[in-house]
Formats: C-alpha cells, sequence, structure tokens
C-alpha cells in the first residue's frame, strides 16, 4: 500500500526546507572563502607595510644616532672677511633670465662675479647679458654689501673698547 498523503507533503516540505538551506550553506562557503581571499591579501599588505616601517624606524634611529652638526646660530664662517665670496647670487633678487645667463656662464656666486670683473672682462661679454643687465647686476650687489659689510680683518678695532668692534 502506498504512504499516506500527508506523510508524502511532509517529505517533500523536509526536502525543500533541506534543499534551501544547503543552498544558504553553500552562499555562505562562497562568502567565507571570499573573505579568506581578501584576509591573506590583507596579510601580505600588512606584511610589506611592517617592512617598510621597519625601514623608516631603522633610518630614523639612524639619524638620531649620528645627527647632522648644525650651529645653533650663523655659521661662524659668515663673520669671515670673504664668506660673501660664496654667496649664492640667487639672494641678489635679479630677475630669472638674468640669473640664468649668469648661471649659464658658471658666473653662481657673488665672488664669481667679482672675480669675472676683477680680471677686465665685463658683464655685457656674457650672453644674455647687455647694458641694463649688467647695471641690474652692479645695483644688487651693492645693495648686497650694503646690508652685508664686509669685516676687513686688518682694520684696527674700535677704540670704544667694545667686544668684535660693536658698541654695548
Amino acid at each position: 500500500m502506498s504512504e499516506p498523503i500527508e506523510a508524502q507533503e511532509t517529505d517533500e516540505a523536509a526536502a525543500e526546507r533541506f534543499g534551501k538551506q544547503l543552498h544558504r550553506i553553500e552562499e555562505a562557503s562562497h562568502v567565507v572563502r571570499a573573505a579568506e581571499r581578501v584576509l591573506a591579501d590583507l596579510m601580505e599588505q600588512t606584511k610589506a607595510a611592517r617592512k617598510r616601517l621597519d625601514g623608516a624606524f631603522a633610518a630614523l634611529l639612524a639619524a638620531i644616532e649620528e645627527p647632522e652638526q648644525l650651529p645653533l646660530f650663523d655659521d661662524p664662517a659668515d663673520d669671515a672677511p670673504d664668506a660673501w665670496r660664496l654667496v649664492d647670487i640667487s639672494t641678489l633678487g635679479l630677475p630669472d633670465r638674468v640669473h640664468a645667463a649668469l648661471v649659464e656662464a658658471n658666473l653662481k656666486t657673488i665672488g664669481a662675479i667679482a672675480d669675472f670683473t676683477r680680471l677686465g672682462d665685463e658683464l655685457t661679454m656674457i650672453d644674455g647679458i647687455g647694458e641694463a643687465a649688467a647695471e641690474k647686476i652692479s645695483k644688487a650687489t651693492e645693495r648686497y654689501f650694503a646690508e652685508h659689510p664686509v669685516r676687513d680683518p686688518d682694520a684696527l678695532e674700535p677704540e670704544d673698547g667694545g667686544e668684535n668692534g660693536e658698541e654695548e
């Protein structure tokens, strides 16, 4: 004899519920595998970031252990009578075109310009430097020396007895 109709429906309902549950388990399994792949990628990225951090930390420690000696105040060489010779021409505030022409002529410091003109050469001999540009260079160097007077080492100290020739 055959099973009762109620029992058949119950078996079919159970099979349907089992199928739905199996489908949810398969979907959850896919989500878990995707999350595991993301986690593995993040772990690799974390390892690489950790290596970069360790390298940066090592560089920081090296910088702390061997600090560059920086002066607390102006460099004593600035007080040297010929320190002006090393001053870059960019401090003169020349127009870009004039600055570029001087750099092209390898006249990158005030001292180089002084040597060039002291040898009897005219600034107008430089490509890109005409009379007007030469005048601008001359005025700029005059302004520099007015703002940064050169101390003559052979000059006598002032009679007021102030240290370094300064009034107290």
